[in-house]
């Protein structure tokens, strides 16, 4: 059995890890069949402990050991499903941010719902159609001088949540999964509420919330998307080549055509897989970056040239600083 096309890539936000741990565990769900493929990570910093299929569900549970050792900044790990022909048939995007175990902590995470700090002051669903699920995760820490028992808290209102770990220690981090399921009649526009968060029956924090809803259209003709628009490869060593092959999926109901694959750089080469991109159906963007020669903040794109009638031309932008 293959995956649909629209669940080969996906983004998955780990959240945020305390300097000072050596090693912590995430738990990610990667939606398919992936009992036939292998999966390979891009960094060793990070091993896959178990792998779980459930058939019911379509999907697989993995638990990813990372080491966050002597490591301060922002990651993006690449995790690919690899056939035994060597062929990429899909990645997932995993991203997460290592703090400086003081002073990151005092700078971002300064908005206070007791017993959590935040970065955010409101807690944005951002925008949906109207039937549509509105979910989003957040980095909650942990401040409350105590080791916090999150299993038994539910919402006071229509938003579902959810925390990852359940057990937290005091200064450090929970994962908080909010979901709002909206309905065909739900009102339209912008909407801001608070939500009351219960543990058992006791009050545990009250959240302001805010999202958008916008009436459900059709959509006609092809539909491109993208694994990732931005290519962040941060220092890298003059002489380096850089490879990445990004997925290019057609989430609309006729054939996505790419006319043309440019790049603004000699240094910069790019290639489709197919330049016909069927309904469901996605193709690889292989990238090759040489750095030879070059050195200092670099910017480069590969811009295509499509028949999709909302956005025909996408960008996609490489940045690194070669030293």
């Amino acid at each position: 059995m293959s995956l649909p096309a629209q669940t080969m890539t996906s983004s998955i936000d780990l959240g945020v890890f305390n300097g000072e741990l050596k090693a912590v565990q995430r738990n990610a769900k990667l939606h398919g069949v992936l009992d036939l493929e292998s999966l390979t990570l891009s960094n060793e910093k990070i091993q896959i402990e178990t792998l779980l299929y459930d058939s019911l569900q379509d999907r697989t549970d993995v638990v990813l050991n990372i080491d966050v050792s002597n490591r301060i900044g922002q990651y993006i790990d690449t995790l690919s499903l690899v056939t035994t022909d060597g062929f990429v048939k899909g990645q997932y995007f995993i991203s997460y941010q290592i703090l400086s175990p003081v002073n990151d902590v005092f700078k971002s995470y300064r908005n206070v719902f007791w017993p959590f700090k935040s970065k955010n002051q409101v807690f944005n669903l951002k925008i949906g159609y109207a039937g549509d699920t509105l979910q989003q995760y957040f980095d909650l820490l942990n401040f409350s001088g105590q080791t916090l028992d999150l299993s038994n808290v539910n919402s006071s209102d229509s938003i579902e949540v959810s925390f990852e770990p359940l057990l937290v220690e005091h200064n450090s981090f929970t994962r908080m999964y909010l979901a709002y399921k909206s309905r065909a009649v739900s009102s339209l526009g912008f909407s801001k509420t608070t939500v009351l968060l219960m543990d058992a029956q006791d009050t545990l924090t009250y959240l302001p919330i805010q999202y958008s809803l916008v009436p459900k259209r059709s959509v006609e003709g092809p539909s491109l998307n993208l694994t990732r628009s931005e290519l962040d490869y941060k220092v890298v060593k003059e002489g380096d080549l850089i490879t990445e092959v990004v997925l290019i999926s057609n989430e609309g109901n006729k054939a996505l055509e790419i006319f043309k694959v440019e790049s603004n750089c000699e240094c910069l080469l790019a290639s489709m897989s197919s330049m016909s991109i069927a309904p469901l159906q996605n193709a690889q963007l292989r990238i090759r970056f040489d750095t030879k020669g070059r050195s200092g903040l670099e910017r480069k794109t590969i811009t295509l040239f499509t028949n999709e009638p909302s956005q025909p031309v996408k960008t996609i932008v490489i940045k690194a600083h070669i030293k």
